[in-house]
Order: structure tokens, then sequence, then C-alpha cells
């Protein structure tokens, strides 16, 4: 998302269009500076939208969770839990700085320090976001084996242990990984003259990001893909067996858990993944593609979706019945009640 905003403050700053193309020198031969006006207004008040909405919703969201004993008991809900949170620091952290940077402060010059702050916040938003994902879907397919049992066998503390570790392991991982990989890269020019030099700065991002690409999308792309082929044909078994009532007494046997309610949740979280992250990967491609008409267009179209992740992405966990459930009860506690002034009621006993 941040990536096309890089350009978008170009426009600001210069009267000549072909400068958004890097080393074309000529106009662009299917939009004119409305265009890129108008995108840069519609991503503007698009950030705004999923700022409030998104904080609603997954506020929302985690308040459900989070006030249901029930809920809280299970694995995949703590880190449905988990997932809001990181949607809310994006909501709450991120969509405010990169607002202020876009708006307040786009006649500034931005120097390697910010822009490295700017970048340093998306990326692990980004890799606590996919990661997240990884878990969650790695977690399906351990509670269709069966062995998420191996939980209620430990004690109370070394239980506290694992769920903690995984809960945290993305946010740690964030931590350890994307940092030194953008210092790493830039610590030659961060602290020199070089430093003040916007270009500079964001030429050497460009360079970063194919590696943070590949760490924060590419393999948790794959481990998704993975871990939902293997949901699909785990549930698919688990369906067959249930069929011949040979799944239904093995489950009331040995207690097996009932928290996989199929495969339609994980499949959405995973379309909402691929489409959303789309729109970064695309911006690998060379500023020189812009120069395609339908290019420039599915770009616009795709850097906004992006934003809408924090909103799309929690609505998925509607399909989850108990938390459908939770939600719509948690709506009926939070509306006041109606009065029923001038209503008498009267019973009468017969007999």
């Amino acid at each position: 998302m941040n990536d096309n905003r890089r350009l978008l403050q170009f426009i600001n700053s210069t009267d000549n269009i072909s400068l958004l193309y890097g080393n074309v020198s000529y106009p662009t031969p299917c939009f004119d500076r409305s265009f890129y006006r108008n995108f840069r207004t519609a991503m503007l008040w698009s950030d705004i939208v999923t700022d409030v909405l998104g904080t609603v919703l997954n506020f929302w969201l985690l308040l459900a969770i989070l006030t249901s004993a029930e809920l809280r008991l299970r694995m995949r809900n703590r880190l449905l839990s988990s997932v809001c949170i990181q949607n809310l620091f994006e909501c709450l952290v991120y969509l405010p700085f990169s607002l202020y940077m876009y708006t307040v402060a786009r006649n500034e010059a931005w120097t390697c320090p910010k822009t490295m702050a700017m970048n340093l916040i998306f990326y692990i938003n980004e890799f606590i976001s996919n990661w997240n994902l990884v878990f969650i879907l790695a977690l399906a397919v351990v509670t269709l084996l069966g062995a998420d049992l191996f939980l209620t066998r430990l004690s109370r503390w070394l239980s506290i242990a694992v769920t903690s570790g995984v809960l945290l392991m993305p946010w740690v991982l964030s931590v350890l990984i994307v940092p030194p990989t953008i210092f790493t890269q830039s610590e030659q020019i961060l602290f020199t003259r070089a430093s003040n030099n916007e270009t500079v700065c964001w030429t050497r991002m460009f360079d970063v990001r194919k590696i943070l690409y590949v760490l924060n999308i590419g393999v948790p792309a794959i481990l998704i893909a993975i871990c939902l082929a293997a949901t699909v044909f785990l549930n698919w078994k688990k369906n067959v067996r249930e069929r011949t009532g040979v799944g239904e007494m093995a489950r009331q046997l040995i207690g097996g858990s009932n928290e996989a309610e199929g495969v339609l949740p994980y499949v959405a979280m995973t379309v909402i993944m691929y489409a959303c992250d789309f729109g970064l990967v695309l911006n690998i491609i060379r500023s020189s593609y812009y120069k395609d008409c339908v290019t420039v267009t599915l770009k616009a179209a795709v850097n906004i979706l992006e934003g809408f992740k924090v909103l799309l992405l929690p609505m998925t966990f509607l399909l989850f019945p108990e938390i459908r459930y939770r939600v719509k009860k948690t709506q009926e506690l939070l509306r006041p009640a109606h009065r029923t002034s001038g209503l008498s009621i009267s019973y009468v006993r017969e007999g």
C-alpha cells in the first residue's frame, strides 16, 4: 500500500507527470494528471474509512471472543484474537502514521530515518498478518488429525508455555527478522549525507522489499496453500468416515475435537490473503511497466484493495458458527433495552 503512495508524493511536487515513471521522458498515453490526483484522493479516503471501520469491527470481534469463557478455551479462537490485535495495530498505529506522512508532512523532505520508520512498521505488520494465517491453517490441520488433544495432557504451566509460544511466535519473529533485514541493507546510507536524499532511500528500499516480500508473502503463501490443501483433504476424509458412522463413534470414544466446522472459513481467509497481497507483489514490477494502461488501472485497484484487508479478513471469522452466534449475542447485550412505558400486561390464573 505504501509503495504506490511513494508515487503520490511526486504528484504535488512536480508539473511533469512523466516523473512518475522514472526514466520515461514522455507523458503517459492513457491517463492525465487528474487520474493520479483522483487516485491519491481515493487512497486517502479508503485509508480513513478503513481506519474507522477496521477499528470498530476488530474491537467488536475481539470483545466477543474474550468475553466468552467457552470461546477463549479454543486455541483457534485465541489465534483469531491475535489477528484482531494485529489489525488494531494497523488501524491505530500504521494507518494514522501513514495518513500523517502523506497529508500533513507531504511537503517535508523524507529523510532515510523517516522512510525507514514508515517501511519498518509496514513490513512488520505485514509479516505478522500473513504468519498468523499460517498458524491458523496449520492448527486446522492439527485439529483434523486429532493431534491437538496433546494439549489437554500437558501440565497447566507447560500448556500455558506452548499456547503463549504459538500466539507470540509471529510477533517475535517479525522483530527478529524484519528490522535486521532493513538495517543491514540501509546502514551505509542511514547515517550519512545520503540519508537526506529521498531518492536514494527509496531506491535502496526497492531492493530490500524483494527480500521482505519473500519472507512476508512468498513463504507464507506457499505454506498456507499446503495447509489449506491438507485441510480440505482431511475434512473430506472426516466427512466420509462420519457418513459411515465410524468417525462419529471414534470421536465420542477418544473425546476428539469438534473445533473444525468445515473448510469454508479457511478458504475465504486464503482467497482474501492472496487477493490483497497481489497488489504488493505487482508493485515489484519496475516503473516502466506503468506505461501500459491496463496495468495502471490494475495497480490502482489492487493497491486500494490491499488496504481493506483489515476489514475483509475479520469478516471471515463470522463463518465460524460459534463466533457468529457470540457476536450476535454481544450485539444484543450492547443494544439499549426497549422501553415498555404505557404497556400493561396482566396475567389471570384460572382454576
